[in-house]
Formats: C-alpha cells, structure tokens, sequence
C-alpha cells in the first residue's frame, strides 16, 4: 500500500462532495503538485475571504490568521503554532475550524470556491514557472554594478538628479520647477516620488520616460533577488489577491515581470516554443462601470483609452 505522502492521494478527500478549507490554498495546492496528489475538486481560502470581507476597512493586526481572529473577536490560541509538530498542526487546524465558523455565515460560497479555483490556478502557474535565459542572467549578475553605473551616467546627463549614484529629490525637484511642470504633491505637501506617479507623468511629459525606468531599474531590480529554478525557470510567489484591488502582486524583485520593462528581454522560451504577454486593459475601469451601470462609463470603456 503506498504512503500517503508519496503519491496518489492525500490523506484526506478531494472529491465533488468535500470541502477543502484552508488559510494559504495556494500553498496547499503546491504540496498537491509537488506530491503528485490529486487535487482538490472544492477549496475555499479563508485569508482571500477575509481580505475581500475587510476591504476598505483599517485591519490593524494583518490580514493573516492572527489578524482575522482577533478582528472577529476570537481566541488566537493555535495561530502562531507553525513549527511544524503534530501538536501546533492540531492547534492551528483548529484556529483555522473557529475563523470558518464565525465567517461562513457571510460567505458567498460560490464566489468563494470561484476564488479557490484560481488559487489553484496560482499553484500551477507557480509551479511551471517562466523560462529564463540563464546564460545571460549569470553574465548581468556578474557585470551588473558597472552596467549600473553607465545607466545612471547615461539617462543623469538629461536631467542632473543622481549624486554617487543616488536621486536626489531637490535636485529633480529643482529641474521639475525650472520646466514648469505642475508635479502632484503627497499629503504632506511634498513632491509625489512614487512609481505611480512618475508612471503616468510620464505619459504626459515622455522626455521623462527614460528616469521613471531608471528609478523602477534601481529599487525594484537585482539580478541575483530573481528566483531562479533548478531547471532554469522564474517560479516566483504571485501573492493572489494582495492588493485592494484584488489584483495579484508578486515580488517586484524576484519576479521577473517586476518594475523595470527591459528585464522581460531575459524570458526565453524553449526551443520550438513560444510565449505570449496578454493583458486585460483597464481592468478596474470596467468592473466599476459594469457594476454602477454609469452609461457615460461603459461608453468610455468601449474605447481605446477610458
């Protein structure tokens, strides 16, 4: 009779009539691939259900286990039980038992096995990963401090805002004012330096084109952070569900498809293959003109750019 943790099925069921509740599905899910396990036909992820119940709300202590406990009002016992022995496995599982208690008489059900469904999705695309040419990885790993270097020298000379190889906000804010552009403030009244902002003022004034991808090359690029797997491929953590928005937001420095467009040039596929970047434009646009029914809305959105 074989294991039950070498292949086959798990030591539970999977099957159309159970329900697989859990607290990081994705994760699960990887166990189940990683295994060779069946996987499960129904799971609900009680972290994404809570982030989606808590949204717009101030969650004090986290979106995790401890936070959605506590913003229940239930006992944390068992939370931090993470070591791994039978005894803190017990105790978490029956954490997770109490959080699904108290939410599943709120829980759209069908939305939310909707939502497990692309948890495993998640677990898939993580698996496979993206093909990575690693022969020009390990050579930008190796020149990347000079290639760094000539970057900043080259796009600064435009503008004069980089000292030893630091931005220095004055200085652009300097060049902002001299050119006369109305630059957003933050809330403090300081110059907005967030790659949003500089994002869509490029758009507007695209000579800064070449600094906003200087300034996302920098902080949100290392050669050696990008997650590498044995057989050659990008399996980075796509963190489903993280943002406000519902939109995933995996690691900007261990993705590959991090801030810095120009890093996609490192995805290879494999001889015979090919691989294709589809993108759904305007997501949040359409979903808020859809649900308001605004006709001036679903107007705009029929077109090019809402």
């Amino acid at each position: 009779m074989p294991s039950p943790m070498t292949g086959g099925h798990p030591p539970y069921p999977t099957g159309p009539h159970c329900l697989l509740v859990a607290i990081d599905a994705d994760a699960v899910a990887g166990w189940h691939i990683a295994l060779g396990w069946r996987m499960p036909e129904r799971i609900i992820d009680l972290m994404v259900e809570f982030r989606n119940s808590a949204n717009g709300h101030r969650v004090s202590c986290g979106s995790g286990l401890v936070g959605a406990l506590l913003w229940f009002g239930l006992p944390t016992v068992g939370a931090f039980s993470c070591d791994g022995r039978p005894a803190g496995s017990c105790s978490r599982v029956e954490a997770v038992s109490r959080l699904f208690d108290v939410m599943r008489p709120t829980l759209d059900i069908s939305r939310a096995l909707f939502r497990g469904r692309y948890m495993i999705a998640v677990s898939r695309i993580e698996a496979i990963g993206v093909p990575i040419d690693q022969f020009q990885i390990e050579d930008l790993k190796t020149a990347w401090p000079a290639v760094r270097k000539r970057f900043v020298e080259i796009v600064d000379q435009n503008f004069g805002v980089y000292k030893v190889g630091r931005f220095q906000p004055q200085a652009f804010e300097t060049w902002v004012e001299n050119r006369g552009i109305a630059w957003p403030l933050t809330r403090t009244g300081h110059i907005d330096l967030s790659d949003a902002t500089f994002r869509d003022m490029a758009r507007v004034h695209p000579e800064l084109r070449a600094l906003r991808e200087l300034r996302a090359t920098l902080s949100g690029f290392d050669p050696c952070a990008i997650a590498i797997s044995p057989a050659g491929r990008n399996c980075a953590p796509i963190r489903p569900f993280a943002s406000r928005t519902g939109r995933n937001q995996p690691s900007s420095k261990a993705s590959i498809f991090g801030k810095a467009a120009w890093v996609r040039n490192l995805v290879r596929p494999s001889p015979g293959m090919g691989l294709a970047l589809i993108d759904w434009t305007q997501q949040e646009f359409g979903i808020a003109a859809a649900l308001s029914e605004d006709a001036d809305m679903l107007a705009a959105y029929g077109t090019e750019d809402p």
